[in-house]
């Protein structure tokens, strides 16, 4: 991508899958249980730029029962996710921030055209995105458990706890 173009969302050829272009629109799908799909009344909305009121794309009007779907999906992943080795995870991050440099003039071209942000706001963000994914990985190197002797009352004594720390999300 050469320039910034505030009128148009300009989407890179890998991320095809995500929408279907109708009546010269972008028309984005629903991302439910790791899949691209329309929504099934057929409804969109206008994305419009803030700056000029330009329809920009349509994007997927999901139902209720599309979202809840949507959540029970993600909630199953999540124990997926949780039952990552740590080190799964960190590539799995390391592949984010990655992504997130490699499309970073599309993302920027995202946020100027459908947020209205000033350019070199969009650019900070983008950056700031990338910068706490870093701040992220190292984080998660540091997920440790403790060991907690238990021989402080009487109750406890000859006992121990253990604290294990896992992600939620």
């Amino acid at each position: 991508m050469a320039s910034i173009k505030p009128d148009e969302i300009i989407i890179p050829e890998e991320f095809r899958d995500i929408y279907d272009e109708e009546n010269g629109f972008k028309r984005f799908r629903l991302f439910i249980g790791g899949k691209w799909v329309k929504p099934k009344s057929g409804k969109y909305f206008s994305v419009k730029s803030p700056s000029t009121r330009k329809v920009l794309a349509e994007a997927a009007l999901g139902s209720r029962d599309e979202a809840l779907q949507a959540i029970s999906e993600a909630a199953s992943s999540q124990n997926k996710i949780r039952n990552l080795a740590a080190i799964d995870r960190i590539e799995i991050l390391e592949e984010a921030s990655r992504l997130i440099a490699k499309y970073e003039e599309y993302l920027v071209n995202i946020l100027v055209s459908e947020a209205g942000k000033p350019i070199n706001y969009a650019k900070g963000e983008v950056k700031a995105t990338r910068e706490r994914m870093k701040l992220t990985l190292e984080e998660a190197r540091k997920i440790y458990g403790e060991y907690i002797p238990g021989d402080w009352v009487d109750d406890t004594r000859n006992k121990f706890a253990i604290v294990l720390r896992q992600p939620v999300g």
